[in-house]
């Protein structure tokens, strides 16, 4: 692998393939590295100028790149904005504005599985009932996921008859 400049075609940097990724045996070489630790010192240390400088690099990973340096650091762990925003794969959830007032106005469910291991009564998935009100949760275990409109059933005529409530949203 060489790295040369566009224009005079010099080479800059000569590397190879190694595991999957290409080493620059002259890019940095550990002799000057840590012949340099002077120089360093008077950098500033903080952990937003190591994060940038090593491409938004887990905390960690910036630990171990300047202790294999001997580059002096006393870096405390810090959560870059940037780097929390980047990661996330979606935008985060906006705050809910609608407050109920009774309970089963809203009722979340939600179905888990296949479980690794069995239940006790052989079931391998669970649906959980949410009253949005109360916060009150109601868990039924399935041996199969098609029971689940069944259970459904089975907790409305519960809510309506032994709650006394009506079901509004589910």
């Amino acid at each position: 692998m060489l790295c040369q400049k566009e224009e005079t075609k010099e080479i800059l940097l000569q590397g190879s393939l190694k595991d999957g990724l290409y080493v620059f045996d002259d890019f940095f070489p550990l002799s000057q590295c840590s012949a340099n630790t002077s120089s360093v010192q008077s950098l500033p240390q903080t952990f937003t100028l190591w994060n940038h400088r090593f491409s938004r690099a887990h905390a960690n990973i910036i630990h171990r790149i300047l202790k294999h340096c001997n580059v002096p650091h006393n870096i405390n762990h810090n959560f870059c904005d940037s780097c929390v925003l980047g990661k996330m794969h979606q935008l985060p959830f906006s705050d809910s504005t609608i407050v109920f007032s009774a309970p089963f106005q809203l009722v979340y469910l939600d179905i888990w599985g296949p479980a690794p291991v069995l239940a006790s009564n052989d079931s391998f998935y669970y649906i959980t009932f949410l009253d949005a009100y109360s916060r009150y949760i109601w868990i039924y275990l399935l041996q199969h996921k098609f029971q689940t409109y069944t259970i459904f059933q089975t907790f409305h005529k519960f809510v309506e008859k032994q709650i006394g409530f009506q079901l509004k949203c589910t």
